[in-house]
């Protein structure tokens, strides 16, 4: 295993996946296992509604893996992780059902009662996911990086994902839904000169191939034909229909796709760690990715990491990008789920923004992204376990509107309260946009215990949901609740 992956299994899995689990299951007793109930006043878009969250968490003792140890630098074992989560929510304001069915009205929403069970962790020997992916990314991130299965408040998506990292190779595999797969992929890599035998520094050398793809990306959607005064369809000078740019929903409430294609991202890559598993480390890497029908890109960088005494981690990574036109790094991003169908608008002629958002495959195609250099840097610390962050932005020097900005923290201060964030922003032109959460994914959760079993918590979320134009806009979730938590 390579230094920066032993690395990251000890920092940014415990500033990264881990926080995020205090964002998005229910809040636990201190207990390994825990059965979690609590109700209180949550807003869902302008409405009120009173949410009774059932829910909770266990776990196993370590599971030996029917592999064999020899194939890897540490004992394929690993605790079995299930959270259970089901949200119940009951009207208070606003027109509609007295019980919110939105939730539950699709056949994967079914699945979202077990919300997530996990073995192993990211880079570990063996790990494997199923239900709601947080945070996903592939190899070094330059294609999925941070990928959320279910940003849509109306729709839950139930994936799974897994890797396997072994002395000679490893493979990474993912499916952003299994009830109705398009976001999907993976990457397999191999240490080549590992089967030539003996100790040798190169040992450490590993090369890989890429593929994501999302086999039904929306390439065109429909718009809302313009009306003449006796019923016909306007056109202009041309005989080209005209629109009232707005997009058609179906009676279900969702985008009616005129046509679609496949967006796929392959990509060839190496690292090779310069130090020996340790508490430094030193990996620069390379990756040369390219966007099927545009454009190609290049990213070379390098991880630093530090485990310093005290039960102390600092790291972070630096990124070069030469973009080349066409070209978008990272395209599968933290809320890809919503870019797809609705990115940015597109830029006319005169430089003046088309009304409507496009998703994002006809956004490439329509805009003019010319080459550019680009940047990322990226810093992570754990102090003891107590407070973990983690912040990352990219950009480049383009004039279109591609950065992005990434962050995470957490302070966990024993049995004490609890609080955790994750913000998630792109189609940045400058790094001082970051404090416009119009577009922004933010999550973040209070939790404060009142004795060994009640609770407080608080609970900001955002999602998307289509308005009467057939846009995506943010749709905000606030609760707060009172709850008893059962450890066994």
């Amino acid at each position: 295993m390579s230094n920066r992956r032993l690395f990251a299994q000890r920092l940014l899995v415990g500033s990264g996946l881990a926080s995020l689990a205090l964002l998005v299951v229910p809040a636990t007793a201190s207990a390994q296992n825990a059965l979690d109930a609590g109700l209180g006043p949550a807003k869902i878009g302008d409405d009120y509604f009173l949410r009774l969250n059932l829910g909770g968490a266990v776990a196993t003792p370590a599971l030996p893996l029917p592999l064999p140890a020899s194939w890897f630098d540490a004992e394929p074992s690993a605790p079995l992780k299930v959270g259970f989560y089901v949200p119940l929510s009951f009207r208070l304001t606003g027109k509609g059902d007295l019980f919110r069915a939105d939730e539950w009205d699709e056949p994967g929403e079914i699945l979202r009662t077990v919300r997530w069970a996990e073995i192993g962790q990211r880079y570990g020997a063996v790990r494997l996911r199923v239900g709601e992916l947080v945070d996903w990314s592939v190899g070094h991130a330059t294609i999925m990086s941070g990928y959320n299965n279910s940003l849509d408040l109306d729709h839950f998506s139930w994936g799974v994902g897994g890797e396997i990292n072994t002395k000679m190779g490893g493979v990474e595999l993912m499916v952003g839904d299994v009830v109705d797969p398009s976001v999907m992929g993976g990457r397999i890599y191999v240490r080549p000169l590992f089967f030539t035998g003996g100790p040798s520094f190169f040992d450490r050398l590993a090369v890989g191939v890429s593929v994501i793809t999302d086999t039904h990306a929306p390439k065109e959607l429909k718009l809302e034909p313009k009306l003449n005064a006796d019923g016909t369809v306007a056109v202009d000078g041309d005989n080209v229909p005209l629109s009232t740019g707005k997009y058609v929903q179906d009676k279900n409430g969702d985008l009616i796709v005129e046509t679609e294609s496949a967006a796929t991202v392959m990509g060839i890559d190496a690292e090779l760690p310069l130090l020996p598993a340790g508490d430094f480390v030193l990996t620069p890497y390379t990756d040369l990715n390219k966007i099927s029908g545009a454009g190609t890109g290049l990213h070379t960088g390098v991880f630093l990491g530090w485990q310093a005494p005290a039960n102390i981690s600092i790291g972070g990574r630096a990124e070069y990008r030469v973009l080349g036109k066409d070209y978008l790094p990272s395209y599968v991003g933290p809320v890809y789920g919503v870019e797809r169908a609705s990115y940015l608008p597109v830029t006319n002629l005169d430089g003046s923004k088309t009304a409507q958002k496009f998703p994002k495959r006809e956004w490439l195609a329509k805009s003019d992204v010319k080459a550019s250099d680009g940047y990322l840097t990226e810093l992570n610390a754990d102090v003891m376990g107590i407070v973990q962050v983690q912040a990352q932005y990219a950009t480049s020097a383009d004039d279109e509107a591609t950065g992005e900005f990434v962050s995470r923290a957490t302070v966990k201060a024993g049995d004490a309260a609890q609080i955790g964030v994750y913000y998630a922003r792109s189609g940045l032109s400058e790094l001082s946009e970051i404090g416009d959460l119009k577009d922004a994914l933010v999550v973040a959760e209070a939790k404060v215990p009142l004795n060994s079993f009640l609770y407080l918590t608080a609970q900001a979320n955002r999602r998307w949901q289509l308005d009467d134009k057939g846009e995506y806009q943010p749709n905000d979730e606030y609760s707060f609740s009172v709850g008893a938590s059962l450890g066994f």
